[in-house]
């Protein structure tokens, strides 16, 4: 009974503490401390709290009831230049916190296990500084940031049928968050949201104690947002200023495949090959309630059509990302992991815009493990260097020129075993 309450009290203490821990990233969070310190090649090992994310098979590997917290302070910058019109505009720096936490229970002695992880899968902020954009605003003051955040519940089941086989579903029940605002005629702003549910199924099979092989997919999902835009000078064109509105957004399908190699007791090595069907976030399309609003966006003068077809088009490219980890076992409760993997642009760049710069990624990670029979500590640092992406000036995209990234993630894990 003692045991019950204590994992009440820690569940509602990392709840409390979840809820301040919040999270504004670049694009997209990969969920865990230690796989991130391992370079997110984590399929085939899957051995923390984080599997629900990975590979929820993984999660047979935890014997006895685990509650898990995490947290990072992230630190992103980035710079837009146009030369052509004096454009040399920069993100606003700043510190920003993610966080996550999951329990995990098993049952009928260690073979079924069921519990759940809160954590956010997809943040992407940015806000830029609109007193170096005026030359793209016709001399107009306005605010540009955008975010897209998708805040997931995830409770999961998960099966060990003997020692070399696993199995574990995930279900993702997930709240998607769009924020843009831009120069557009004036001041350009929308806010729409919605929710949308998919999955995550996985195995795990270890043929012997050295290797383990791990298979996991996540199903893709339509959600439908609502919401309402607004546009300073939209009465020019004899319009309301605002109209409520939808969008549709189609996550793609993820799949990949782990391997985890244990050379020895101090020394495992991990790889993976991860699959992401980016081709069907092809165009996030808004419909307007407001008819008026709904014929202007597709007018026969493209001068009209311009300012009111607000279509996110993105023409995403199918990735494919090979990731690389190891974990070094200095004494019995000190390991150092190290990670790598480059994850290249998605966007082209006749679709590049300030609200979705997409740039390719070089991922150095690095961490160190604490653990004892009752607490498991983790730390990682993940530093990703953007490579410069250049719009050239024979490109339709109206927002040329060359943009650079880059983010810095230190995360912070506790896990609390009884």
């Amino acid at each position: 009974m003692k045991s019950i309450v204590k994992c009440i009290f820690l569940l509602v203490l990392i709840i409390l503490f979840e809820q301040v821990v919040y999270s504004n990233s670049i694009f997209q969070n990969d969920s865990g401390v230690k796989a991130n310190s391992m370079g997110g090649a984590f399929i085939g090992l899957a051995d923390d709290y984080s599997a629900v994310y990975w590979n929820p098979s993984g999660i047979t590997q935890l014997n006895t009831v685990c509650i898990s917290a995490y947290g990072s302070v992230i630190t992103y910058s980035g710079t837009y230049r146009y030369d052509m019109v004096d454009v040399n505009s920069t993100i606003r720096k700043g510190k920003y916190f993610d966080g996550g936490f999951g329990f995990s229970f098993p049952l009928f002695k260690r073979r079924l296990f069921f519990g759940l992880l809160k954590h956010i899968p997809t943040n992407f902020e940015l806000d830029w500084n609109g007193e170096e954009l005026v030359n793209l605003a016709q001399g107009q003051l306005c605010t540009w940031n955008s975010s897209l955040k998708v805040d997931t519940i995830s409770p999961f089941l998960a099966y060990k049928f003997n020692k070399k086989m696993s199995f574990g579903i995930t279900l993702n029940i997930n709240k998607n968050r769009l924020k843009i605002n831009h120069a557009s005629y004036g001041q350009y702003t929308e806010e729409h949201s919605g929710n949308s549910v998919n999955a995550t199924i996985g195995i795990l099979f270890k043929p012997s104690k050295k290797f383990s092989i791990g298979l996991s997919l996540k199903t893709p999902s339509k959600t439908i947002l609502q919401g309402s835009v607004e546009m300073d000078n939209a009465w020019k064109f004899y319009m309301e200023t605002s109209s409520t509105s939808r969008r549709e957004i189609n996550w793609p399908l993820w799949a990949g495949i782990g391997i985890a190699y244990r050379h020895n007791s101090k020394l495992t090595i991990t790889t993976d090959i991860q699959y992401t069907k980016w081709s069907t976030l092809d165009v996030i399309p808004i419909e307007y309630d407001d008819r008026g609003w709904d014929r202007r966006k597709n007018h026969r003068l493209r001068e009209v059509a311009v300012v009111f077809d607000k279509d996110i088009v993105l023409s995403m490219e199918n990735s494919v990302l090979f990731r690389f980890g190891i974990e070094y076992s200095i004494t019995n409760v000190l390991a150092l992991r190290g990670g790598f993997y480059f994850d290249p642009s998605r966007i082209p760049v006749d679709n590049l815009t300030l609200t979705f710069p997409d740039v390719s990624y070089t991922v150095l990670s690095a961490g160190v493990g604490y653990s004892s029979k009752r607490v498991n500590l983790d730390f990682s640092l993940i530093y990703m260097m953007g490579k410069e992406r250049e719009v050239p000036l024979i490109s339709d995209n109206i927002f040329k020129g060359i943009y650079s990234m880059k983010k810095i993630k230190p995360m912070l894990a506790v896990t609390f075993m009884f």
